[in-house]
């Protein structure tokens, strides 16, 4: 009888419980399916969680799957993932039309963007007429694209014709090809740019304008279901960006590998502006980081337009894990 308990336990700590306690790694740990949607240093919190053993102290066995945005909020509403490094548009999105989605940080609370035009284009009226690039429709990149060129008095639905390229190496590639003829960018895709003549129109990082262009979301219900999970999660991608600020040499290694690059400049040069510009610390998020995407994306939805972005989020679980001395700097 004392063995099935134990089996009992074990079993209904693996699949999650309803309790707000946070309770140590249970023998087997618990398997998660996370995507993220981009091969973007925005996610490097995650990388650095997987690659660092943090999930693993934390009882996770995790694994990350690059899933195109476009695809990521399927999957994480399907039940394919667990969790998903996706958008705050593309969640915001979805809770308007009533999808059980719910944010649970922030990890890129302002535009990471620099908007980048080919060579021999150096006024923004010079645009009119060209193409533009971006990832996909509603997504961070695109809400970046549309506001980047209002800011340049160009109007992104008459003056230039917005192109859909599905992800940023497919954007950067574009842009080297001439495909188009500009588009946001951030490193290292930009110094990839500027080592070939494109230049920067506009620096949007440098405004430090709030936004939330990479997010950590779940479903609700499964949030509620299950807290010591969700919260272990969360501990770690806490945990992995205090690991990111303080060991820069890891963190360019774990780079590296995701981007397949052997540029330990390149590499470095990304780390420097997300680590010290971008990256924050508490990851919590906040109603201001949502409305630029709610006043593009509402421009088109109603429903957009009039939810209540306090209700799209949740920072209990990073509020546990600051309570608990993990969001160290």
């Amino acid at each position: 009888m004392r063995r099935l308990l134990g089996v009992l336990a074990v079993a209904v700590t693996a699949c999650g419980s309803s309790s707000s306690a946070i309770g140590g790694p249970s023998a087997a740990p618990v398997h998660l399916t996370v995507s993220y949607s981009n091969i973007v240093p925005d996610n490097l919190p995650v990388w650095i969680a997987k690659e660092a053993g943090i999930f693993t102290k934390n009882g996770l066995d995790v694994d990350l799957q690059l899933i195109q945005s476009t695809q990521g909020m399927p999957a994480l509403l399907s039940g394919q993932t667990q969790l998903a490094n996706i958008g705050g548009s593309e969640t915001l999105s979805a809770d308007a039309e009533g999808a059980d989605v719910v944010v649970l940080a922030n990890l890129t609370p302002v535009f990471p963007y620099l908007f980048y035009a080919a060579p021999g284009i150096t006024d923004a009226s010079q645009l009119k007429g060209k193409k533009i690039g971006t990832t996909s429709p509603g997504g961070s990149a695109d809400i970046a694209t549309r506001l980047a060129l209002k800011q340049l008095d160009l109007d992104p639905t008459k003056d230039v014709t917005v192109v859909n390229l599905g992800s940023v190496s497919n954007v950067t590639a574009a842009m080297l090809a001439g495909a188009v003829q500009a588009s946001v960018s951030h490193p290292p895709d930009s110094q990839v740019l500027s080592a070939k003549g494109f230049h920067p129109l506009l620096d949007m990082a440098h405004q430090k304008l709030p936004f939330a262009s990479v997010t950590v979301a779940t479903k609700r219900s499964y949030a509620s279901a299950n807290k010591v999970v969700v919260q272990r999660f969360i501990d770690s991608v806490v945990e992995a960006i205090t690991r990111e600020k303080n060991d820069r040499a890891f963190s360019i290694r774990v780079l590296e590998k995701y981007f397949k690059s052997t540029d330990d400049t390149l590499m470095g040069s990304a780390y420097d502006f997300y680590a010290q510009e971008v990256i924050q610390q508490p990851p919590y998020c906040q109603t201001d980081q949502f409305t630029d995407a709610q006043a593009v994306l509402g421009q088109k939805s109603d429903k957009v337009r009039s939810f209540d972005l306090g209700k799209l989020f949740d920072n209990s679980f990073v509020k546990s894990a600051v309570d608990r001395g993990l969001a160290k700097t």
